[in-house]
């Protein structure tokens, strides 16, 4: 993985030699001659991004792998394939709104909405227990995501005449995540079923802070498409459900579960730009 990040960086940090030249013109003027068109001084746009996002939720990813342990060592009989992976993958999207100044310096509030592709175990007919008497039919699901709005303060040389240019900088937003665990399914001891139907959501909410590199092409005045690599670092320390309980791993000691969304997202997007 990081030489995939590390060979789209790369790209992206080479691609501004190869627009060097300034490609859009107006009409002919009146001694015949071709000009660039020099875009106004202030402008103002509204757009979207699609992102696909690289995150490292470690301590979410002990918490399920111990919670398995917790259920393999009671109910010993269940296919040991069921083992849970880790989730670090997830896509989103974001709106956004750019204020450009003199063509050099671009401010950009947005919000952004993310989700992790859910993580799902199933125990299937897993007899524990004396005379495998106790067995456990469930599914267990997890979900990860979050909410963030924000503003990015962006370097935008080669935005007043050229058709595509680079977007340098950073930001910093406020970010609320969601951690979401639910059961479906059943136990039966002796013959006798306990149905497990319980969804539980943990909330916490921290600072988060960005860095972004990445290409705007302009195939129109007013449209330009954007291919932009954003890293991040946002850890939420403390998890709380709705009656104000702290998230800890019951299978070890109690341990406070934090919820790191620090990581790496690719985005293409669109938007709108006038005048």
């Amino acid at each position: 993985m990081r030489s995939v990040v590390f060979t789209l960086m790369l790209f992206i940090a080479g691609c501004p030699a190869s627009f060097s030249s300034d490609t859009i013109q107006n009409s002919a003027s009146a001694n015949g001659n071709q000009k660039q068109e020099d875009r106004p001084s202030i402008r103002g746009g509204i757009g979207a991004q699609g992102m696909l996002c690289l995150i490292f939720p470690t301590d979410i990813n002990k918490y399920t792998r111990d919670l398995y342990g917790s259920i393999k060592d009671e109910f010993f009989g269940f296919n040991p394939g069921n083992e849970p992976k880790e989730m670090h993958w997830g896509y989103g999207y974001t709106m956004k709104a750019d204020f450009r100044v003199l063509n050099l310096l671009q401010l950009e509030p947005y919000s952004d909405h993310f989700y992790a592709f859910p993580l799902q175990v199933l125990f299937d007919e897993a007899p524990g227990g004396i005379a495998a008497k106790h067995s456990i039919k469930a599914t267990y699901k997890f979900q990860l995501s979050y909410n963030e709005t924000g503003v990015s303060l962006l370097y935008v040389p080669g935005s007043k005449k050229k058709n595509a240019f680079l977007i340098v900088g950073g930001g910093i937003g406020f970010m609320e995540g969601r951690f979401t665990e639910s059961i479906s399914g059943y136990e039966q001891l002796y013959g006798a079923y306990t149905y497990l139907e319980n969804t539980r959501t943990f909330k916490g909410t921290t600072w988060s802070f960005h860095g972004t590199v990445g290409l705007t092409f302009v195939p129109w005045h007013f449209l330009e498409l954007e291919l932009v690599l954003n890293g991040r670092y946002a850890r939420i320390k403390t998890l709380t459900d709705e009656q104000g309980v702290a998230f800890t791993n019951a299978y070890e000691d109690h341990e406070p579960v934090s919820l790191n969304f620090s990581g790496a997202d690719l985005r293409f997007g669109c938007k709108f730009i006038f005048p």
